[in-house]
């Protein structure tokens, strides 16, 4: 029924990008937090934490209109729009932590799971798109006429 609504490519997109992200927030916390981390994921909220950064830097991508296009024309415009995204993860993590402090990320978890989701999103996004276009490029397209709503498509 929701690929009825959204493309199954950007759904796709929207679920592995959100896997990736909260894989890189995992991985943080497995390097940086001082206790077993399936003890801090399990008992001190630590999946909950990393859900709402999650869900938080999607929302953000969603709102840099990167679902709205998943072809990459520009690499170094990708990087300054996570870049950007990431930023207001930040926002968001000094709100929680000022609200809610039980609901904020550590510090280093936050900074080293920044820091991979800056390197691995912008690479899986190219891969992703260009995975895409290729599939895409597979299809004909027979246009028929000769008017400017078929020539921009063209293009």
């Amino acid at each position: 029924m929701i690929t009825k609504l959204v493309p199954g490519a950007i759904l796709g997109l929207v679920f592995s990008e959100m896997l990736l992200i909260a894989g890189a927030y995992v991985l943080s916390a497995s390097l940086m937090v001082g206790i077993d981390p399936v003890v801090w994921l399990l008992y001190e909220d630590g999946a909950l934490r990393i859900a709402i950064m999650s869900a938080g830097i999607v929302i953000g991508l969603y709102f840099q209109d990167l679902y709205n296009r998943v072809q990459v024309h520009s690499t170094f415009l990708l990087v300054q729009q996570v870049s950007l995204v990431v930023g207001a993860g930040f926002l968001l993590q000094a709100l929680l932590s000022y609200g809610a402090g039980w609901l904020a990320l550590p510090r280093w978890v936050m900074m080293v799971g920044s820091i991979i989701i800056l390197i691995v999103l912008p690479v899986w996004r190219v891969a992703y798109s260009a995975a895409m276009m290729q599939g895409a490029a597979a299809e004909r397209v027979l246009f028929l006429g000769c008017n400017s709503i078929a020539q921009q498509i063209a293009q």
